[in-house]
Protein backbone atom coordinates (compact mmCIF):
# COMPACT_ATOMS: atom_id res chain seq x y z
CA UNK A 1 0.00 0.00 0.00
CA UNK A 2 1.18 3.58 -0.60
CA UNK A 3 0.75 6.23 2.02
CA UNK A 4 -2.54 7.59 -0.13
CA UNK A 5 -3.93 4.14 0.20
CA UNK A 6 -3.48 3.62 3.99
CA UNK A 7 -4.61 7.41 4.46
CA UNK A 8 -8.00 6.37 2.24
CA UNK A 9 -8.36 3.47 4.16
CA UNK A 10 -8.57 5.44 7.69
CA UNK A 11 -9.87 8.84 6.42
CA UNK A 12 -6.79 10.76 6.87
CA UNK A 13 -4.67 12.46 5.45
CA UNK A 14 -0.96 11.30 4.26
CA UNK A 15 0.61 13.98 6.26
CA UNK A 16 -1.23 12.39 9.10
CA UNK A 17 -0.16 9.07 8.42
CA UNK A 18 3.50 10.20 7.67
CA UNK A 19 2.99 11.80 11.36
CA UNK A 20 1.74 8.64 12.94
CA UNK A 21 4.73 6.49 11.21
CA UNK A 22 6.94 9.76 12.91
CA UNK A 23 5.88 9.05 16.27
CA UNK A 24 5.79 5.44 16.45
CA UNK A 25 2.05 4.99 16.15
CA UNK A 26 2.98 2.87 13.29
CA UNK A 27 5.69 0.63 12.48
CA UNK A 28 8.84 1.96 10.25
CA UNK A 29 7.68 1.80 6.55
CA UNK A 30 9.21 -0.30 4.13
CA UNK A 31 11.08 1.54 1.46
CA UNK A 32 11.46 1.10 -2.31
CA UNK A 33 14.59 1.15 -4.03
CA UNK A 34 13.53 5.00 -4.39
CA UNK A 35 13.33 5.72 -1.28
CA UNK A 36 9.16 5.43 -1.23
CA UNK A 37 7.37 4.52 1.74
CA UNK A 38 5.37 1.12 1.47
CA UNK A 39 2.91 -0.28 3.93
CA UNK A 40 1.51 -4.14 4.37
CA UNK A 41 -0.86 -5.73 6.51
CA UNK A 42 0.30 -4.78 9.92
CA UNK A 43 0.42 -1.02 9.54
CA UNK A 44 -3.00 -1.16 8.60
CA UNK A 45 -3.57 -2.76 11.66
CA UNK A 46 -1.85 -0.67 13.43
CA UNK A 47 -3.89 2.05 11.87
CA UNK A 48 -7.19 0.48 12.48
CA UNK A 49 -6.00 -0.13 16.10
CA UNK A 50 -4.92 3.17 17.23
CA UNK A 51 -8.04 5.02 15.52
CA UNK A 52 -9.77 2.23 17.86
CA UNK A 53 -7.39 3.28 20.86
CA UNK A 54 -7.98 6.69 20.51
CA UNK A 55 -11.76 6.83 20.97
CA UNK A 56 -11.70 4.76 24.65
CA UNK A 57 -7.61 5.92 26.21
CA UNK A 58 -8.12 9.32 24.30
CA UNK A 59 -5.51 10.23 21.72
CA UNK A 60 -2.16 10.67 23.90
CA UNK A 61 -2.79 7.52 25.47
CA UNK A 62 -3.34 5.67 22.50
CA UNK A 63 -0.26 7.24 20.94
CA UNK A 64 1.70 6.28 24.13
CA UNK A 65 0.72 2.83 24.01
CA UNK A 66 1.14 1.75 20.38
CA UNK A 67 4.95 3.57 20.37
CA UNK A 68 5.52 1.02 23.04
CA UNK A 69 4.24 -1.90 21.66
CA UNK A 70 6.87 -1.05 18.35
CA UNK A 71 9.46 0.04 20.55
CA UNK A 72 8.93 -4.50 21.89
CA UNK A 73 7.73 -2.72 25.02
CA UNK A 74 4.34 -4.35 25.31
CA UNK A 75 4.67 -4.38 29.19
CA UNK A 76 4.70 -0.93 29.05
CA UNK A 77 2.03 -0.64 26.30
CA UNK A 78 -0.02 -2.91 29.50
CA UNK A 79 0.95 -0.35 32.36
CA UNK A 80 -0.23 2.37 30.24
CA UNK A 81 -3.32 0.37 29.47
CA UNK A 82 -4.44 -0.60 33.01
CA UNK A 83 -3.95 3.16 33.66
CA UNK A 84 -6.24 4.34 31.76
CA UNK A 85 -8.76 2.17 33.05
CA UNK A 86 -8.16 2.95 36.54
CA UNK A 87 -8.53 6.60 35.70
CA UNK A 88 -11.82 5.55 34.39
CA UNK A 89 -12.47 3.86 37.63
CA UNK A 90 -11.45 6.39 39.77
CA UNK A 91 -13.70 8.89 38.25
CA UNK A 92 -16.26 6.53 38.80
CA UNK A 93 -15.57 6.19 42.09
CA UNK A 94 -15.63 10.02 43.24
CA UNK A 95 -18.46 10.41 41.11
CA UNK A 96 -20.30 7.59 43.22
CA UNK A 97 -19.01 9.56 46.49
CA UNK A 98 -20.16 12.74 45.13
CA UNK A 99 -23.97 11.30 45.28
CA UNK A 100 -23.29 9.92 48.77
CA UNK A 101 -22.09 13.42 49.91
CA UNK A 102 -25.27 15.00 48.28
CA UNK A 103 -27.06 12.32 50.63
CA UNK A 104 -24.70 13.54 53.74
CA UNK A 105 -25.28 17.17 53.35
CA UNK A 106 -29.11 16.32 53.24
CA UNK A 107 -28.56 14.17 56.22
CA UNK A 108 -26.91 16.81 58.10
CA UNK A 109 -29.83 19.28 57.38
CA UNK A 110 -32.40 17.13 58.83
CA UNK A 111 -33.62 18.99 62.22
CA UNK A 112 -33.27 16.07 64.09
CA UNK A 113 -29.65 16.54 63.12
CA UNK A 114 -29.03 12.46 62.99
CA UNK A 115 -25.84 13.04 60.82
CA UNK A 116 -24.19 14.99 63.93
CA UNK A 117 -24.62 12.12 66.33
CA UNK A 118 -21.97 9.85 66.87
CA UNK A 119 -22.19 5.83 67.98
CA UNK A 120 -23.37 5.70 71.09
CA UNK A 121 -25.77 9.03 69.89
CA UNK A 122 -23.66 11.12 71.41
CA UNK A 123 -23.13 14.99 69.58
CA UNK A 124 -19.92 14.31 67.35
CA UNK A 125 -17.14 17.01 68.31
CA UNK A 126 -16.50 19.85 65.28
CA UNK A 127 -13.25 19.20 63.19
CA UNK A 128 -10.63 21.82 63.23
CA UNK A 129 -9.70 22.96 59.51
CA UNK A 130 -6.58 20.46 59.12
CA UNK A 131 -8.99 17.38 60.66
CA UNK A 132 -11.40 18.58 57.93
CA UNK A 133 -9.02 18.63 55.00
CA UNK A 134 -7.69 16.08 56.09
CA UNK A 135 -10.83 13.53 55.89
CA UNK A 136 -11.88 15.19 52.06
CA UNK A 137 -8.27 14.53 51.12
CA UNK A 138 -7.81 18.44 50.20
CA UNK A 139 -4.89 20.96 51.44
CA UNK A 140 -6.34 23.33 53.95
CA UNK A 141 -5.99 26.14 51.79
CA UNK A 142 -8.67 25.56 49.87
CA UNK A 143 -11.53 24.95 52.56
CA UNK A 144 -10.16 28.77 53.50
CA UNK A 145 -9.79 29.78 49.72
CA UNK A 146 -13.59 27.89 49.38
CA UNK A 147 -15.07 30.07 52.11
CA UNK A 148 -12.97 33.13 51.72
CA UNK A 149 -13.01 34.03 48.05
CA UNK A 150 -16.48 31.35 46.77
CA UNK A 151 -18.56 31.85 50.17
CA UNK A 152 -19.22 28.25 50.17
CA UNK A 153 -18.67 27.21 53.66
CA UNK A 154 -19.51 29.04 57.08
CA UNK A 155 -17.96 27.13 59.91
CA UNK A 156 -18.31 27.80 63.39
CA UNK A 157 -15.47 29.85 65.39
CA UNK A 158 -14.09 28.63 68.86
CA UNK A 159 -14.32 31.15 71.50
CA UNK A 160 -11.08 32.43 72.41
CA UNK A 161 -9.00 31.46 69.93
CA UNK A 162 -10.87 31.69 66.54
CA UNK A 163 -10.29 28.45 65.04
CA UNK A 164 -12.48 27.45 62.65
CA UNK A 165 -14.59 24.15 63.46
CA UNK A 166 -16.66 21.86 61.08
CA UNK A 167 -19.55 19.97 62.62
CA UNK A 168 -20.98 17.14 60.93
CA UNK A 169 -23.05 19.88 58.07
CA UNK A 170 -20.11 22.00 57.08
CA UNK A 171 -17.84 18.44 56.94
CA UNK A 172 -20.59 17.60 54.38
CA UNK A 173 -20.30 20.52 52.43
CA UNK A 174 -16.54 20.00 52.17
CA UNK A 175 -16.94 16.53 51.20
CA UNK A 176 -19.17 17.46 48.72
CA UNK A 177 -17.35 20.56 47.75
CA UNK A 178 -14.03 18.51 46.72
CA UNK A 179 -15.56 15.71 45.03
CA UNK A 180 -17.41 17.91 42.59
CA UNK A 181 -14.15 20.10 42.33
CA UNK A 182 -13.23 16.60 41.27
CA UNK A 183 -15.40 16.41 38.55
CA UNK A 184 -14.99 19.80 36.72
CA UNK A 185 -18.04 21.46 39.19
CA UNK A 186 -17.39 25.32 38.09
CA UNK A 187 -17.78 27.22 41.78
CA UNK A 188 -20.88 28.70 40.49
CA UNK A 189 -22.70 25.33 40.00
CA UNK A 190 -21.24 24.43 43.19
CA UNK A 191 -22.94 26.78 45.40
CA UNK A 192 -26.39 26.36 43.31
CA UNK A 193 -26.01 22.95 44.32
CA UNK A 194 -25.53 23.87 48.08
CA UNK A 195 -28.64 26.36 47.64
CA UNK A 196 -30.49 24.03 46.79
CA UNK A 197 -29.40 21.46 49.52
CA UNK A 198 -30.19 23.82 52.09
CA UNK A 199 -33.38 23.66 50.56
CA UNK A 200 -34.03 20.20 50.55
CA UNK A 201 -34.12 19.74 46.73
CA UNK A 202 -31.05 18.11 45.31
CA UNK A 203 -32.20 16.56 42.31
CA UNK A 204 -30.27 18.40 39.89
CA UNK A 205 -26.99 17.60 41.10
CA UNK A 206 -28.60 14.18 41.11
CA UNK A 207 -29.14 14.29 37.57
CA UNK A 208 -26.02 15.93 36.96
CA UNK A 209 -24.20 12.48 38.69
CA UNK A 210 -26.28 10.19 37.08
CA UNK A 211 -25.34 11.50 33.42
CA UNK A 212 -22.01 11.06 34.47
CA UNK A 213 -22.29 7.84 35.80
CA UNK A 214 -23.70 7.35 32.29
CA UNK A 215 -21.39 8.74 30.50
CA UNK A 216 -18.71 6.92 32.29
CA UNK A 217 -20.51 3.79 31.31
CA UNK A 218 -20.06 4.26 27.89
CA UNK A 219 -15.71 5.71 28.18
CA UNK A 220 -16.00 2.56 29.90
CA UNK A 221 -17.39 0.60 27.10
CA UNK A 222 -15.29 2.38 24.63
CA UNK A 223 -12.18 1.93 26.68
CA UNK A 224 -12.54 -2.10 27.02
CA UNK A 225 -13.09 -2.13 22.98
CA UNK A 226 -9.83 -0.10 22.88
CA UNK A 227 -8.66 -2.74 25.30
CA UNK A 228 -9.63 -5.34 23.19
CA UNK A 229 -8.26 -4.06 19.84
CA UNK A 230 -4.63 -3.49 21.62
CA UNK A 231 -4.35 -7.18 22.83
CA UNK A 232 -5.29 -8.45 19.53
CA UNK A 233 -2.83 -6.48 17.75
CA UNK A 234 -0.09 -7.32 20.22
CA UNK A 235 -0.60 -11.31 20.04
CA UNK A 236 -0.84 -10.60 16.19
CA UNK A 237 2.15 -8.79 15.61
CA UNK A 238 4.39 -8.78 19.03
CA UNK A 239 6.07 -12.02 18.20
CA UNK A 240 7.09 -10.70 14.56
CA UNK A 241 10.01 -7.61 14.55
CA UNK A 242 8.58 -4.87 12.98
CA UNK A 243 9.60 -4.49 9.02
CA UNK A 244 13.15 -2.21 9.18
CA UNK A 245 13.34 0.21 6.63
CA UNK A 246 15.12 -0.53 3.28
CA UNK A 247 17.76 2.57 3.23
CA UNK A 248 19.07 4.28 0.03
Amino acid sequence: MRPVDLARDAGLSVSQVRTYERLGILPPADRTPAGHRRYGPRHLHALRTARTAMAGYGWQTAADVLAAVHRGEPARARTLVDEAHGRLAAQRARTREATAAVDAALAAARPDAAAERGPRGRRAEPLRIGEAAARAGVRVSALRFWEDEHRLLAPAREAGTGYRRYDAGELAKVTLIALLRSVDYRFPMIAQVLEELAAGSPEQVRTALEARLTRLDESSAACLAATAAVHDYLRAWHASPAPAPVRR
